[in-house]
């Protein structure tokens, strides 16, 4: 699978402290991209910082076997957990061609895992409680913005999203190095849509990077082109997915992206690769109907259900 050298994109940065413009900002750049890079979101640099560190911890001093200890089955399990690699295939939620796996491995925390933490590896759910914490106060940020930003009253995506157990997922994705070289058949995370609400990306602030390297990382497709997303240290990259996108009308699309490989011989090929994306639901009975009442409702869990069964390998 070849990869395309992106041009940058260097998203509309969106500071949750300008309140004069935030609103108009967000519509805009959502409207334009489905992406948006956010500073002062609340999610304070200690509690990112904690949350990869252990991360790193998790996948890097433990062995396959004591990894294993906390796989409950497939990718999207109900009590989430830890997923090897070799069992996930995103670019399948969108095509029925048998792409290859992706050469990524992953650990879930859900609702499940924070409520049953006895079955949980210990550390990543410490971390994960307080990083889930404030990445759900985030979430209810972005539900008012939004909801101003279309129109509606400001409450409108609180009851798809229980204050006190609202349906987020925090998966934390370890990206093995190529220290004998690079697979040209298959990719870090294949070309996809998100699947549900927003998502809310926080990329590892140690990574590798090689400045002549613009082909490793997040990309987007927008233009007709695939671009690689600029990413200010601390920030974070929210994008809409395909529920969101329906919640609108289609005015903010659910925008294709995907991880690439790094090429070959730079600092990426030979480097660890760790990101933190979270996904925000909304509730499982959910019927996603458009603000502007044109289209169908859409069930939210069996829309999630039919993407994760397309992706698992």
């Amino acid at each position: 699978m070849k990869t395309q050298v992106p041009a940058h994109i260097m998203l509309e940065v969106i500071d949750f402290e300008d309140d004069a413009e935030l609103v108009n900002k967000w519509r805009d750049t959502m409207e334009k991209f489905g992406f948006a890079v956010i500073v002062n979101h609340g999610i304070d640099v200690e509690t990112m910082s904690k949350m990869f560190e252990t991360v790193r911890k998790f996948f890097l001093e433990k062995s396959d076997a004591e990894k294993l200890r906390f796989n409950f089955g497939v990718y999207g399990h109900r009590k989430g957990g830890f997923t090897p690699m070799g069992h996930e295939s995103v670019a399948r939620s969108i095509t029925e061609d048998r792409v290859l796996a992706d050469t990524v491995e992953s650990y879930v925390l859900n609702r499940f895992a924070v409520s049953n933490t006895n079955m949980h590896d210990p550390e990543l759910i410490a971390a994960g409680q307080k990083y889930i914490s404030d990445a759900t106060q985030l979430l209810f940020k972005l539900h008012r913005m939004s909801a101003l930003a279309l129109g509606v009253n400001p409450s409108f995506f609180d009851e798809f999203h229980p204050v006190e157990n609202a349906n987020v997922i925090l998966r934390c994705s370890h990206y093995p190095p190529f220290p004998n070289g690079i697979p040209t058949d298959s990719m870090r995370y294949g070309p996809h849509f998100d699947y549900q609400g927003f998502t809310i990306l926080a990329v590892d602030p140690d990574e590798e990077v090689d400045e002549l390297d613009v082909s490793t990382g997040l990309q987007v497709f927008i233009d007709n082109q695939w671009m690689k997303v600029d990413c200010p240290p601390g920030a974070l990259i929210v994008n809409a997915g395909d529920l969101m996108s329906h919640w609108t009308g289609s005015k903010w699309p659910s925008t294709l992206h995907r991880v690439t490989n790094p090429s070959p011989h730079s600092k990426a090929a030979f480097a660890h690769r760790f990101s933190l994306p979270f996904f925000t639901g909304p509730d499982d009975s959910t019927m996603v109907k458009p603000i502007n009442g044109k289209g169908e409702a859409i069930n939210a869990r069996e829309h999630l259900m039919k993407k994760l069964r397309k992706s698992n390998v």
